[in-house]
């Protein structure tokens, strides 16, 4: 299994969810108003920052050096409603093929860190409690922006799930209601500790990886189901579980 564990590890690292926003187009991004549509960039405008143009001055000032914040208006094709984003933009060499050879030509890409309303990473059913669920948007809305500080809400977030299942253990260590879980709950352990251990890597080591957090955002997924829609849901995949295998054994050499 160790091996196993290991063999997956590359795969987890690349692991992500962040994507550019088009200039026009699909930014394949779910509606956070009806969850069913896809965004489209509307509009998009940037300018690039003051440092940027100071660079300019540089004798080995390249292209690629320009940095610009940006700000884009998404639609929904399905609801019509309107997503506001902000972001980075840096400009890299892109090469392609033409009638005369390879060409190259210089592109801007806009990295998302803020959307309002924030962009749902998966949908919350209706059912689940209220107060997880303000939790989950928490996190949601620190998902492209703050990698840690998204990690300790998803942390919290396995809190109130914790309460959900075991009430009366509030006030006991989190780390030791995990461990105390009932057969009932044996399948999803792994999972909560998993996302408990990156929380606690987070307030420690003040940072998070993207990857990360989409592993964590994948697996609460399937907690939530499992938890609050059908404890026989068998979705989890072979990665998911031995990414939390890798997330538990690494947390517990640590300690």
């Amino acid at each position: 299994m160790s091996d196993e564990i290991e063999s997956e590890r590359p795969r987890y690292k690349r692991t992500n969810f962040i994507k550019p926003i088009p200039e026009s187009g699909c930014c394949n991004l779910s509606c956070p108003f009806c969850y069913v549509g896809i965004l489209y960039t509307k509009n998009i405008t940037s300018s690039e920052t003051e440092k940027s143009k100071l660079e300019h001055d540089d004798p080995s000032w390249e292209v690629e050096w320009i940095e610009s914040n940006f700000s884009a208006v998404l639609n929904c094709k399905n609801c019509s409603n309107e997503v506001f984003c902000l972001g980075d933009g840096r400009v890299s060499e892109v090469q392609f093929e033409d009638e005369d050879g390879y060409s190259r030509d210089y592109v801007t890409e806009y990295k998302p860190k803020y959307f309002h309303p924030p962009i749902p990473q998966f949908l919350i059913a209706e059912w689940i409690p209220s107060e997880i669920k303000v939790k989950i948007n928490d996190a949601f809305a620190l998902a492209y922006c703050d990698f840690a500080s998204c990690g300790n809400k998803l942390r919290v977030v396995v809190e109130e799930v914790m309460n959900s299942i075991d009430p009366d253990g509030k006030g006991v260590r989190l780390h030791k209601r995990i461990e105390a879980l009932k057969e009932e709950n044996e399948k999803i352990k792994e999972f909560l500790m998993a996302i408990k251990w990156l929380g606690n890597e987070a307030s420690h080591e003040g940072e998070l990886q993207e990857y990360e957090v989409a592993f964590a955002f994948k697996t609460l997924k399937l907690i939530l189901d499992k938890v609050f829609i059908d404890p026989s849901i068998e979705r989890e995949t072979q990665e998911l579980k031995l990414h939390a295998q890798h997330i538990n054994r690494d947390a517990v050499k640590a300690r």
